[in-house]
């Protein structure tokens, strides 16, 4: 019976060890893994690598974190905004006439806008066409010796 029992002892102790060198198997071949797909033959380096990607993961994990707190807080505006826009309606209702005299005021305005806009560009066409207009009649006075003579007075005037 003791031997029995000192047998069995045995095989628990030569499982265990068995499982131990499994588990140790296993951690080589992981760790082997990680080593081919981060390009790293050394220790340290591997460890660098893995620690500055964990780091870049915890940064970038709370930026996450902030840019949900921020919507978070946006959503919470958008609801007081609804809430006082419905607040708003149900004290003073818009009266349909109303409505419509605004929407008019709009109408002209865009209107007015877009002749102002119009007049606009044919000012600036206008414009445009006098700086050419004026680009040209200085390069042909620069050019001409006729008025030669008087570059040195123009000069000495635009001092002045």
């Amino acid at each position: 019976d003791a031997e029995r029992q000192a047998n069995s002892t045995d095989n628990a102790a030569e499982e265990l060890k068995e499982a131990e060198r499994k588990k140790k198997m296993q951690l080589v071949g992981v760790f082997d893994h990680l080593m081919h797909s981060f390009g790293v033959w050394d220790v340290s380096q591997l460890m660098q690598k893995f620690l500055a990607k964990e780091e870049k993961f915890f940064v970038q994990y709370r930026y996450l974190d902030a840019l949900n707190s921020d919507a978070t807080h946006i959503q919470d505006r958008i609801k007081k905004i609804n809430q006082r826009a419905a607040d708003m309606q149900v004290a003073a209702p818009v009266d349909d006439a109303e409505v419509l005299r605004l929407k008019d005021k709009i109408a002209d305005a865009d209107e007015e806008a877009e002749e102002y806009e119009a007049r606009t560009r044919e000012a600036a066409d206008v414009l445009m066409e006098i700086t050419r207009v004026l680009k040209r009649i200085h390069m042909r006075t620069e050019k001409s010796n006729l008025l030669k003579e008087f570059r040195p007075a123009r000069r000495r005037w635009e001092l002045v």
